[in-house]
């Protein structure tokens, strides 16, 4: 229900818009692309409901999925044969398969809490995981190498945003599950050192002044000001929010963002997704859109509770 009244919203957000959006070939393109991640998102739910697969599969898929884009990556980097491929502007805005590094950092951050969520559940679901069986044994180190290689990528990446997203997932996971998880030590020390170790490779791979963990505290600690902290998007939120104070209803419409008058900077979007939804299809569309997402949350937290004591897991 929620899904369609968003549906119903993004619309009359489209033929209401102040720049006539509606007839603009971006603004119809950026409609038909919300219509078909709505549409992703209730094929995605329909399966999952319907066949019910264990978590540990779409887990896997996600972290896998991810470490491939970390792979063809380093490929890009050692064998291309463009010219600029060493380039800080090559790899900040067309990083392979994704486009913008900063997007990637995200990519990454759900591959490693997928990784900490299948080696959780089927942790506390089996017992002592290493000593299940051989089979168990290899599936470990195809996780571990896995971890290894998006988290490394993660770090590489220097997002601070991606970054803290992870740690506030864990410490949110942790708090869901403080009674309950309890995972073998061996096991526990095995993914400390793999995050260890891909921390280092991040570092010592950093090659240009956005990405590497330490460029990213160096960043932090250099900012004089909590605009400055944000890389001056504060600013943008403050003046994407004055822009719709008199359409805060439906917005300014799809791609509304883009033409917004004399921006402070030249950037394609408010790089933060409350406030884009909000510029694009207004309150009304941001309210659905943040009760579908608490919703899912909710939905999301009480089965991975749940799943620790399904034995269906490890079939």
């Amino acid at each position: 229900m929620l899904l369609a009244a968003w549906l119903v919203s993004i619309t009359f957000s489209l033929f209401l818009s102040p720049y006539n959006l509606a007839y603009i070939s971006i603004g119809r393109a950026r409609y038909y692309e919300t219509i078909s991640h709505i549409m992703f998102f209730v094929c995605m739910l329909v399966y999952l409901k319907r066949y019910q697969p264990p978590l540990r599969w779409v887990f896997c898929l996600l972290l896998f999925s991810n470490a491939f884009v970390v792979v063809q990556a380093i490929m890009v980097w050692h064998f291309s044969p463009e010219v600029d491929i060493h380039t800080s502007s090559a790899w900040f805005s067309r990083f392979p398969f994704v486009g913008h590094a900063r997007h990637a950092g995200y990519n990454m951050m759900v591959a490693v809490v997928a990784v900490v969520a299948v080696v959780a559940v089927v942790a506390v679901v089996a017992g002592v995981f290493l000593l299940l069986s051989e089979a168990r044994v290899k599936g470990l180190v195809a996780i571990a190498l896995g971890l290894f290689l998006v988290t490394s990528c993660l770090f590489w990446l220097g997002g601070r945003g991606s970054m803290l997203s992870l740690v506030l997932t864990f410490a949110g996971v942790a708090f869901i599950v403080r009674t309950k998880l309890v995972l073998n030590t061996r096991l526990t020390l095995i993914m400390l050192t793999v995050v260890i170790l891909a921390i280092a490779a991040a570092h010592f791979s950093a090659a240009f002044r956005w990405n590497g963990i330490l460029n990213s505290i160096e960043r932090s600690v250099a900012a004089e000001n909590v605009n400055r902290l944000s890389s001056g998007r504060l600013s943008i939120w403050l003046y994407s929010l004055e822009a719709i104070r008199n359409e805060w209803l439906f917005g300014l419409g799809s791609q509304g963002y883009l033409f917004i008058p004399e921006k402070l900077r030249r950037t394609s979007m408010p790089h933060n997704v409350i406030v884009q939804f909000l510029v694009e299809w207004g309150v009304a569309v941001t309210v659905l859109f943040l009760s579908a997402l608490s919703r899912a949350f909710r939905g999301c937290a009480r089965q991975f509770y749940l799943s620790m004591l399904r034995y269906c897991l490890l079939q």
